[in-house]
C-alpha cells in the first residue's frame, strides 16, 4: 500500500500526517526515522505487516517538489531513451552482420570494443 507522509518542518521536528489512515499523525528529527515512523505506526493502526507498505514523503516546499517530480519525470524519459538507443544499436549491428561485416569491423563502426560488438549480436530483441 502506497503512503502520501505530508511532512513539514517545524524547529527541530518534522511533523508529518498521512491521509490514507486517518489519524496517522507523528513526529521525528530525521526524515528517515519519520519513515520509519509512518511505516511502524501504519503497521500498528491497520495490523498489515510494515513491508505491505510504501512510504512517498511529501515536503512541504513546492517548489522542491516541483524540481523533483519533474526530474523524476526527466530520468524516466531518459531510460526509455537508454532503451531505445541499445535496441537501434543491436538492430545496426544486426544489419552490419548481415552485410558481412565482422565483429570488430562492428564495432569500430558502432564506436565499441569488438567484445561489445560480440554482446550486441548475441542479446535477443525485446
Amino acid at each position: 500500500m502506497k503512503l502520501s507522509a505530508k511532512v513539514h518542518r517545524d524547529g527541530r521536528f518534522w511533523y508529518v500526517s498521512v491521509p490514507e489512515i486517518p489519524g496517522l499523525i507523528t513526529q521525528g528529527r530525521t526524515l528517515s526515522e519519520v519513515r520509519e515512523m509512518v511505516l511502524d505506526q501504519a503497521s500498528a493502526r491497520t495490523g498489515r505487516p510494515e513491508a505491505e507498505f510504501e512510504v512517498e514523503l511529501d515536503i512541504d516546499e513546492p517548489e522542491a517538489m516541483r524540481a523533483i517530480h519533474h526530474a523524476d519525470q526527466l530520468a524516466k524519459e531518459a531510460d526509455a531513451l537508454r532503451q531505445e538507443s541499445a535496441e537501434e544499436r543491436r538492430n545496426a549491428a544486426r544489419i552490419l552482420q548481415a552485410k558481412g561485416l565482422t565483429v570488430r569491423e562492428i564495432g569500430a563502426v558502432l564506436h565499441v570494443s569488438h567484445q561489445r560488438a560480440a554482446q550486441l549480436l548475441t542479446v535477443p530483441s525485446p
